[in-house]
């Protein structure tokens, strides 16, 4: 779960009793969280007192804090006040603008949801594949771009783009003589820069969901490459 910025307080028992969250990212503008709002459910131990004027009584109740429950934020906030106050895991949010690496894959924050793909951190040859979404400070990203240059120049043979990607931006694959072949999974690409595919074999070929045959080679029309790339389904 990722709080609004909206938000300034948070009540307490808000999210009291929601077994399957386990983490949650709270913008640093919150100012109070109250008691028990969350990581917590309550234990029942049992009816007390029972007789024949009633036939339910109240439970005796127990709080217990959810297993590896984990708050996302900045230091010195509510969020992490509340995390070091319960012994709950804190992770700082990822900045956006920046980049963190994950593997041997660069990333870039692009908002509070999205990242785009900025790169690899070392020389890499044969074939890499961009997945759907990526973990970065203890929260999904769904990638949805491919920035400028990214894999300019690079020796990579083959590479599969992932279903989230709807740009793919000017040199991204600029130069990258051995590559040869180029899946697509995404049917929500829109935008592919000038040049993207400059320099690539000139055999290459170009896979692209079916649906999207005749849009995408649209797309790909005159972004640098050999007129002997091929973009079928």
């Amino acid at each position: 779960v990722t709080i609004p910025n909206t938000v300034i307080n948070i009540g307490a028992n808000a999210f009291e009793d929601s077994y399957s969250l386990k983490n949650v990212e709270i913008p640093s503008n919150v100012q109070t969280i109250g008691k028990y709002a969350f990581g917590f459910y309550t234990v029942g131990i049992g009816p007390q007192n029972i007789n024949q004027d009633s036939l339910t009584q109240p439970l005796k109740t127990n709080k217990k804090k959810v297993k590896r429950f984990t708050i996302i934020g900045k230091r010195k906030t509510s969020a992490y006040k509340y995390a070091k106050k319960h012994g709950f895991k804190f992770i700082i949010s990822a900045k956006k603008g920046k980049t963190y690496v994950v593997g041997s894959f660069k990333y870039k924050i692009l908002n509070s949801s999205e990242v785009a793909f900025a790169g690899l951190t070392k020389k890499k040859t044969g074939k890499i594949s961009i997945p759907n979404k990526v973990l970065i400070r203890g929260k999904k990203y769904k990638i949805t771009c491919i920035v400028s240059n990214a894999l300019k120049g690079s020796r990579i043979s083959g590479i599969v783009i992932g279903k989230n990607i709807t740009k793919i931006e000017k040199n991204a694959f600029k130069n990258c003589r051995q590559l040869k072949t180029i899946t697509i999974r995404s049917s929500k690409l829109y935008y592919v820069g000038s040049n993207a595919l400059k320099g690539i074999r000139s055999t290459a070929v170009i896979k692209v969901p079916v649906s999207q045959l005749t849009n995408y080679k649209k797309l790909f029309s005159n972004k640098g490459q050999h007129k002997h790339v091929k973009i079928k389904k």
